[in-house]
Parts: structure tokens; C-alpha cells; sequence
């Protein structure tokens, strides 16, 4: 089980109210895309700071039989929008 916590300090706060909209793709030169999907712009800018890291720990986890291992994932209020 892989589960975000919800907000808990100022910092989280401010994530929570950056409401501004943002691309969900950039093009790979960093300009926008022709994909016109837009999300929160702090809960983006929040998974996309933990998301190597996240994926480097999921990883070593399942060592030698990834197939094998379940993820349930989850999350309440800020961890909740980071887990969809």
C-alpha cells in the first residue's frame, strides 16, 4: 500500500490553493502541446517532485518479481489527488 498524506502544513496549503491550471503534456522542446487536458497546477507541480523518486523506491520493492506485487494506492485530501 502506497499512501500520500493529506495536507498538514503552510506548504501544503499553498499547494492546495495554486488553482491555476496547467497543460497535462508539453512538447518535448518545453512548448505546449496539441493536447488541450488541463490539471491543477499544485497538485502537478507535487507529483511530478516526488514522481522519479517514488518510482525508483517502487522498483527496488519488487525486486526479482515485479509481476508478482499488487499496488494498492491512496490518499486523503492533497495525498488523495497525488494518488489519482
Amino acid at each position: 500500500v502506497l499512501s500520500f498524506r493529506g495536507t498538514s502544513d503552510v506548504m501544503d496549503v499553498l499547494t492546495d490553493v495554486n488553482l491555476l491550471q496547467t497543460p497535462l503534456e508539453q512538447r518535448a522542446d518545453g512548448g505546449r502541446s496539441d493536447d488541450e487536458r488541463v490539471v491543477h497546477a499544485g497538485f502537478f507541480a507535487s507529483a511530478r517532485a516526488v514522481n522519479r523518486r517514488l518510482k525508483e523506491l517502487l522498483v527496488a520493492a519488487c525486486v526479482g518479481t515485479p509481476g508478482d506485487w499488487e499496488v494498492l494506492v491512496t490518499g486523503h485530501s492533497l495525498g488523495g489527488a497525488l494518488a489519482t
